[in-house]
């Protein structure tokens, strides 16, 4: 495998995290009244996958790893909630894995771990609430702000690497510039659906 420059991997804004998550959910505190304040803590399991350079156009078409993490709701009503998420997983992408003879050819591989804290509001469709059987369904979308490490790396003759202190594209030069940093804040959004399981436990899928 040849290393790939992870500036190469960011240009152009081509990098994108997609992650799929399966967040189970429980109440920890609940007030009655209209407005359906609530609280919940869970635990969540899912995946991550990138779009670029190596993996143009195919959703779930890169190789996917097992992520997870925790998460805590505080439903301010039955529409709105905030909710606080510490996620890590990792993305990874081959052009070996390609159709394309050229990519093929080229040969280049990564793969990136990444842990993410995130704050994100959340906006229910319909009125939603865990333990209530009239409102034990909706769609929501969500936005909000994270901050983020990643670890990039590339295999070379059996052993992987870190990119970043390589400076594969000749960063800490004087022509290359800087190295690039393996933090940095990001915009998480997407949509969802949480449905009620019990009286006190619900499920939720996020795409995000």
């Amino acid at each position: 495998m040849q290393y790939l420059g992870f500036r190469h991997i960011l240009a152009l804004m081509k990098y994108i995290l997609l992650s799929v998550l399966l967040c189970a959910s429980s109440h920890i505190f609940a007030t009655g009244g209209k407005y359906g304040k609530s609280r919940e803590m869970g635990i969540c399991l899912g995946t991550a996958y990138y779009i670029g350079d190596l993996n143009p156009h195919a959703h779930f078409g890169t190789r996917l790893n097992i992520g997870g993490g925790l998460m805590y709701r505080d439903n301010l009503s039955t529409r709105w909630s905030i909710k606080g998420s510490l996620l890590y997983g990792r993305v990874e992408a081959y052009d070996a894995d390609s159709d394309d003879p050229w990519q093929q050819n080229r040969n280049l591989s990564f793969r990136n771990d990444l842990l993410e804290f995130s704050m994100v509001a959340e906006l229910n469709y319909f009125d939603y609430q865990i333990g209530d059987e009239r409102n034990g369904i909706s769609p929501y979308l969500f936005l909000g702000i994270s901050y983020f490490s990643m670890r990039p790396e590339a295999e070379y003759n059996g052993n992987w690497y870190e990119l970043q202190p390589l400076g594969t594209e000749g960063q800490g030069t004087t022509e290359g510039g800087s190295h690039y940093k393996t933090n940095g804040i990001a915009i998480p959004m997407g949509l969802g659906l949480k449905v009620n399981l019990f009286s006190i436990m619900a499920i939720n899928l996020d795409w995000g």
